[in-house]
């Protein structure tokens, strides 16, 4: 039997380990990719040079704004200013600038910013499930680490992304919402509001729809002064949208988010596909084909009817089937160059909460068992991910039939393609991924780009070699 200090210390040693397996895995180098060197572009701007501009900084990127003759991040701001304070703290103690120390600078961006949150996550969640749950200790702690270990917040908790972030403010909303209905302060709804307004300025999407849920619910579950203490936590929302209006004013001129506003370009709604839907779920980027053991959502809501029962939890799970079926309707491109389907990793820890409520005490059952193999191959597709989850990949109609890829539509084999090769491009899993999966025009033009995209040039002259050697590999793309 564990004593209460042992569990601790073992609870402890599970922290330290899986913050050394981020510290190991967090690049140190920033890719091609559009999403990453905008975001970092601001960062140092604003870290070394005082202005939101990308003009004089290290990185160069395609998601961009150009203002007058500046040139300006498009995405929402808020994160990189957080993340460029943080930088700026780290330069004036340490001398370490993006110029001076460029390996170590984006290794400890990515580290303190983004996999450091993993890590608060995972005590949390355990918390949480600790206090709510009468299961075995080592369950409960499994289940948990699986969270991390299993998911595609392992993939993207070693790069720059705002994903991970919004995952982190969206849980902690859950648990101040799940606590709301035992004490049902105004300081307890000003601050929900607060981490409602904070998840809109990180992941605005997402944070708009747990805005509009959390007020329903700080409503409906107020034992008195409900619209007092409604519009309590509304003004705490709208205290980090302020902010973030007041910063988009202070950048570009415009308080819209720079997509929308101050030279952005607006991008007309795509057309509803159910195909598009079931790929984002099910298929090549799908969802619960990369985390499998999400898909123990559905038998947790048809074994546990109370859940269904509990207008709270009810309201919960529909927010996030909304956020799941919003990024369904209302996007087309696959989540652009990128490991699986991005958007809905916000969403993972409340649906494995659920899932880990339900089944921590189950640990004999065959239901249990099943669980854990779908978490290994959780772990093998997430692993896979961190080899680079800013890969390119199909864009829908973004690619061309004359570009590689738009015959690569599979984030995962795309990866494990460039792993096998850099590993060994003569072992039998890279002869038969070029060979068998993909053709050797299709997967030698792929890599190729890859290895632009990683700036790997050693690998590249690797890969010239091997061209030279298999003439088969130089025909063009459309002869295929």
């Amino acid at each position: 039997m564990l004593n209460d200090k042992r569990k601790k210390l073992i609870f402890i040693f599970c922290a330290l380990f899986l913050l050394l397996l981020t510290a190991l895995l967090t690049k140190s180098e920033v890719t091609m990719a559009g999403n990453e060197s905008s975001r970092f572009g601001t960062i140092q701007a604003l870290a070394e040079q005082n202005t939101f501009a990308l003009n004089n900084t290290t990185f160069r990127t395609v998601d961009r704004i150009i203002i007058g003759d500046k040139v300006y991040s498009d995405k929402p701001l808020m994160l990189m200013v957080v993340h460029g304070m943080m930088f700026k703290v780290i330069a004036a103690v340490t001398g370490i600038t993006f110029n001076s120390h460029y390996f170590l600078a984006v290794y400890l961006t990515n580290l303190l910013g983004i996999g450091l949150l993993n890590i608060i996550l995972f005590i949390l969640f355990f918390k949480r499930l600790d206090r709510d749950v009468e299961a075995p200790f080592y369950s409960k702690l499994f289940l948990t680490a699986s969270l991390l270990i299993s998911t595609m917040l392992l993939s993207y908790g070693v790069t720059m992304n705002n994903h991970t972030p919004a995952a982190l403010i969206l849980f902690i909303l859950f648990l101040q919402l799940m606590d709301y209905p035992v004490k049902d302060t105004m300081l307890r709804a000003f601050m929900a509001g607060i981490t409602a307004g904070a998840l809109l300025t990180v992941e605005i999407p997402v944070g708009g729809i747990l805005g509009i849920s959390s007020f329903i619910i700080v409503l409906l579950f107020s034992q008195e002064r409900k619209l007092l203490k409604s519009a309590v936590y509304s003004v705490g929302g709208l205290l980090p949208i302020f902010a973030m209006c007041l910063v988009n004013y202070i950048a570009t001129g415009s308080i819209l988010p720079q997509y929308l506003g101050a030279g952005g370009t607006y991008q007309p709604l795509p057309d509803v596909s159910i195909g598009y839907l079931v790929n984002i779920l099910f298929w090549n980027r799908g969802f619960f084909s990369y985390m499998p053991a999400m898909l123990f959502i559905i038998p947790v809501l048809l074994i546990n009817r109370s859940i269904l029962k509990n207008r709270l939890e009810l309201i919960i799970l529909l927010t996030a089937a909304a956020i799941i079926l919003f990024y369904g309707l209302f996007t087309n491109e696959y989540g652009g160059w990128a490991y699986g389907f991005r958007y809905l990793i916000p969403v993972i820890p409340v649906i494995w909460f659920f899932i880990a409520r339900e089944y921590a005490p189950k640990t004999g059952s065959w239901q249990y068992k099943v669980l854990c193999v779908l978490i290994f191959w959780g772990i093998v597709t997430s692993y896979v991910g961190t080899y680079n989850p800013w890969c390119s990949c199909y864009e829908a109609s973004r690619s061309q039939p004359n570009s590689v890829n738009y015959y690569v539509r599979n984030s995962f084999a795309a990866n494990v393609l460039c792993i096998s090769f850099e590993q060994n491009p003569d072992s039998a899993l890279s002869r038969f991924m070029i060979n068998s999966v993909y053709g050797p025009v299709v997967a030698t033009a792929y890599l190729n780009e890859a290895f632009v995209n990683t700036k790997n040039i050693e690998k590249l002259l690797e890969l010239r070699e091997y061209c030279r050697k298999n003439p088969q590999t130089q025909m063009k793309l459309q002869e295929k």
